[in-house]
């Protein structure tokens, strides 16, 4: 039996990256925006709108599931109230 390929490929590792780019880009410019309207809470966001929020991750992912979105499609983050407070110490 031949082996399977677990390598991703480097196209697929560049898109990666890149999207992982996007999204730090968009948070650094709009995090205190959407904290201040959603502070505490788990944000999903797909261009430019919040599509839904909330204090628990599992429901907000449940949701997105249900109206067709996977997390992976849209830039999710947590509001943290005061984000230095989530640095480790």
């Amino acid at each position: 039996m031949g082996e399977i390929d677990t390598q991703p490929s480097a196209s697929s590792l560049e898109e990666a990256w890149r999207r992982g780019e996007e999204h730090r880009e968009f948070w650094r410019k709009n995090h205190k925006r959407f904290a201040r309207k959603h502070p505490a809470e788990y944000v999903a966001v797909e261009s430019g709108e919040v599509l839904a929020h909330s204090p628990n991750l599992h429901a907000l992912v449940g949701y997105l599931e249900g109206i067709g979105k996977s997390p992976s499609e849209v830039f999710l983050e947590y509001m943290a109230v005061n984000p230095g407070s989530m640095m480790p110490r």
